[in-house]
């Protein structure tokens, strides 16, 4: 009897006290380790993206070449200009912006001959210089063109104005800096009803 019941007991606090057996575990699939893919094969621990691999373009040694000659140009530092050329005079990649730099050099510099005579000067600005300039600088492009400007109105003559040859006259080279007045003040036109734009256009009056 006492066997009995002590087995009771004892069967109670099994039931009671004990701890469930615990689950066999799940079979789960086997995580990829660090370093390999799903299939088994290996892979680089670090990804390059697109914003990498263009923050890498942007910090190559050409493109900090190119970056130090446009500030160069603003600076009018003609001797930093050719010194961050002589890496991009071998990339053919840069040809294009070497030579927009040479122009460049030459709105700075002004060695050629046709800077001596505005007729020739102006065209060749308007055609190839200008557009250099705004190839490299872009919104910075008159920080080159305006003082090759105003050395052209220093040694313009004042010879009548010529429809046909407006270029010369320095109020065509006012226009081209966005100063009218200065323009029309320089055609010595006061009366009104005539329009320097006309004049520059070779509108009949």
């Amino acid at each position: 009897m006492q066997s009995a019941k002590q087995a009771l007991i004892r069967c109670e606090n099994l039931d009671l006290f004990a701890a469930p057996p615990s689950p066999p575990p799940t079979p789960t699939s086997a995580e990829p380790v660090a370093g390999t893919d799903q299939a088994g094969q290996p892979q680089l621990l670090f990804r390059i993206g697109p914003d990498d691999q263009l923050d890498l373009f942007r910090h190559s040694p050409a493109e900090v070449a190119a970056t130090a000659a446009r500030r160069a140009l603003k600076d009018l530092s003609v001797a930093r200009v050719h010194a961050q050329l002589v890496l991009l005079r071998r990339l053919p990649a840069y040809g294009n912006f070497v030579a927009d730099c040479d122009l460049c050099v030459e709105l700075i510099e002004r060695h050629d001959a046709r800077w001596a005579d505005a007729a020739l000067a102006v065209p060749w600005i308007e055609s190839e210089l200008w557009a250099a300039a705004t190839r490299c600088l872009q919104r910075d492009a008159m920080l080159l063109l305006r003082p090759a400007l105003l050395a052209l109105l220093e040694h313009a003559s004042q010879v009548p104005f010529d429809a046909d040859n407006r270029h010369a006259h320095p109020s065509y080279l006012w226009q081209l800096l966005d100063q009218p007045a200065q323009a029309v003040a320089a055609l010595g036109l006061i009366r009104s009803g005539v329009s320097s734009r006309q004049l520059w256009s070779g509108t009949p009056i």
